[in-house]
């Protein structure tokens, strides 16, 4: 039996449920219907193990592989939109190999919805803030100041904030700051207000 690795509601619709799962479908389900069988209304095949999926709009879905970001009508035989990760290589200094994708996040907050990832060289740990533009992935958006491979992200809507959390047991909050920087640069800025390590109940290897 295949794994379900997310679930999603529908925004507005609460009746209607997504399902992602190692076996690469991504199921849209009616709960009102009474068995399984009925409930099931689409069944869209990525390919690839899904790793995280969400809504894009009533009709349609985002989803992640761990090497692609995908977008998908929910009548759609395939994806409309698809990313691999040579495209998270926005940088001349960044290896698609070494590239990485977190999370879509579809919120405005930010000023449109955009793809959390990042890359990793010798010397640091890169992450950035990608929108859809012409096909494109393009950065609005540099995090400065991050030590880790992130493995999760959220929005905090109230505050504006992105909290990530990665390999190191760090929780850092970013929010936009107009930096003197910035004047020089093509992309905004997001800077680390906050972060915190959970240095209790940590078991000892030896």
């Amino acid at each position: 039996m295949d794994e379900v690795t997310c679930l999603t509601f529908h925004p507005t619709k609460r009746n209607v449920l997504a399902s992602g799962s190692t076996d690469g479908l991504m199921n849209i389900f009616d709960l009102t219907q009474s068995s399984e069988d009925l409930a099931l209304t689409s069944s869209l095949n990525t390919e690839s193990s899904v790793d995280r999926l969400g809504w894009l709009t009533d009709d349609s879905l985002w989803c992640t592989t761990h090497t692609h970001l995908q977008l998908w009508e929910c009548e759609g035989a395939c994806a409309y939109e698809t990313f691999a990760r040579s495209h998270l290589a926005v940088s001349r200094k960044d290896d698609p190999d070494n590239c990485y994708l977190v999370k879509f996040h579809t919120t405005n907050v930010f000023g449109q919805p955009f793809l959390l990832a990042g890359s990793s060289t010798v010397t640091r740990e890169n992450l950035r803030c990608l929108s859809i533009r012409e096909n494109c992935l393009e950065t609005c958006y540099e995090i400065i100041g991050n030590k880790q491979i992130v493995r999760d992200s959220w929005i905090h809507e109230k505050s504006g904030s992105l909290v990530t959390v990665g390999e190191k047991g760090i929780i850092n909050v970013w929010r936009q700051a107009e930096s003197p920087t910035q004047r020089d640069s093509d992309h905004k800025l997001l800077t680390k207000i906050g972060n915190g390590r959970d240095r209790h109940h940590r078991i000892k290897p030896y």
